[in-house]
């Protein structure tokens, strides 16, 4: 459960850049990281307990997958294992961002 791993890595940042208590840590992860938000979450709270962002929520922004397909076919994937069109079964090429970004810090 690589979650745990995650959650201290962004529990450490976040604490090290910020001067004031934290409501809420937003995250946006794309599809292909194979990171389970919910896991990611409990993680998060299990991290944080007994620190300074004890009580912080971290708030999961979920990004699917975009594949662009060899006959011009473009589609939205929330499971992607393989690149293999949904539509037409040809093969594939990803185009989307597949992000693990923080992009907010909400403080109290």
């Amino acid at each position: 459960m690589h979650e745990v791993a995650l959650a201290t890595q962004i529990a450490r940042i976040v604490a090290r850049h910020t001067p004031a208590p934290v409501r809420y840590v937003n995250i946006t992860i794309g599809a292909r990281r194979g990171v389970v938000p919910a896991s990611l979450t409990y993680a998060w709270n299990f991290v944080t307990s007994g620190t300074s962002l004890a009580g912080s929520t971290l708030q999961c922004t979920y990004q699917p997958a975009i594949l662009a397909c060899t006959t011009g076919h473009t589609s939205t994937i929330d499971d992607p294992r393989l690149p293999v069109c949904p539509l037409c079964q040809a093969s594939g090429t990803w185009v989307d961002e597949n992000p693990f970004t923080v992009t907010s810090i909400d403080l109290a």
